[in-house]
């Protein structure tokens, strides 16, 4: 039989999140979680396990094992290098992936998000084959390009070189 913990439930913020942000054209954050939750060492090993969970309003959650919020978290995950006003504010859905991607000694957070841009020239394929001509070929007409981001466990910053450019043909897709 299990027992609550003490420090949890936890949430998202809600300043983040409802009915007056949700659907504004590049806006459309929504309150509650999707993903599966994860866990990692983003402190290190000696500090124990935390609770990694992307949130439907854009943002990346990290709490320690007491339910604190840790400090740099949440991430907004909005791609910086996109101007102000062109900005997507969209939901994550996807589980995030965790491990230590730089040697440092603690772990980092992989995720996607719903952010929807036009196609990237800079984007990888989305596949060999016929699969990544088709990507590449529709992507523009029916989609565009969505983001991946690695965030440092440790300061919940953005890596450098993240995020990048996914193309895709249906990112519009999400029925929320």
């Amino acid at each position: 039989r299990g027992r609550r913990v003490h420090g949890f439930p936890v949430s998202e913020k809600f300043r983040f999140c409802g009915p007056s942000l949700e659907s504004q054209p590049l806006h459309h954050p929504k309150c509650g979680f999707l993903a599966s939750p994860a866990v990692g060492f983003l402190q290190g090993r000696r500090r124990g396990l935390d609770i990694i969970e992307p949130s439907l309003d854009g943002h990346l959650y990290a709490w320690n094992s007491r339910g604190r919020l840790l400090r740099g978290y949440p991430v907004a995950l909005i791609d910086p290098s996109v101007p102000v006003s062109q900005r997507d504010v969209a939901e994550s859905i996807n589980d995030p992936a965790i491990g230590d991607l730089t040697g440092a000694g603690h772990d980092d957070i992989v995720v996607g998000t719903n952010e929807e841009y036009p196609a990237s020239n800079a984007a990888p394929p989305v596949s060999g084959g016929l699969a990544g001509l088709q990507g590449t070929l529709l992507s523009p007409a029916s989609g565009g390009s969505a983001r991946v981001y690695a965030i440092d466990g440790a300061t919940g910053k953005i890596m450098r070189g993240w995020p990048i450019a996914i193309n895709g043909a249906l990112q519009s897709e999400l029925p929320l």
